[in-house]
């Protein structure tokens, strides 16, 4: 599966509106297709009318209040991890996701460990409920690539 995944556009997908709506109102989603995640924009009164059970993962928006300065949506990163986690797939891409949500203090590392061969991370959410993430066999390049993915994902300029 690839992981491109694309930046936030500026419209929305139903009605072509400029986002936010009039209303301050933004959602965006992620739709698992056979080959590769697609993310897809939504103003609130599509959104409300949309058929969400084909979105893999969706979240509220919100909107920039003037300047340049990077934001990370932590989350729309946060309801992809555990969409994620739901499921015995994208190992890979829960992991690299995990990191990213360590280094921004939504998850906290607790362990480190070796079992049967493998590496687990053990997390703590805010909550104080505990995950153990598979840190599977990923090459630096991939690593590099799913990360940048992520950052263009949750990412706002």
């Amino acid at each position: 599966m690839e992981y491109k995944i694309e930046r936030a556009g500026k419209r929305c997908e139903v009605c072509e509106t400029s986002l936010p709506d009039k209303d301050g109102k933004w959602f965006s989603a992620i739709k698992e297709s056979a080959r590769e995640f697609v993310r897809l924009e939504f103003c609130g009164n599509c959104f409300e009318k949309a058929d969400k059970s084909g979105l893999f993962s969706f979240w509220k928006r919100k909107a920039k209040k003037g300047g340049t300065k990077i934001f990370f949506d932590s989350e729309g990163a946060s309801q992809l991890f555990y969409r994620i986690l739901e499921q015995d797939e994208h190992k890979e891409l829960l992991y690299v996701l995990s990191i990213l949500l360590l280094r921004k203090h939504i998850l906290k590392l607790l362990d480190i460990l070796e079992e049967g061969g493998k590496k687990f991370v053990i997390l703590s959410d805010r909550a104080g409920k505990q995950h153990k993430i598979e840190e599977p066999p990923i090459s630096a390049e991939k690593m590099a690539e799913l990360k940048e993915n992520l950052l263009k994902l949750f990412q706002e300029v």
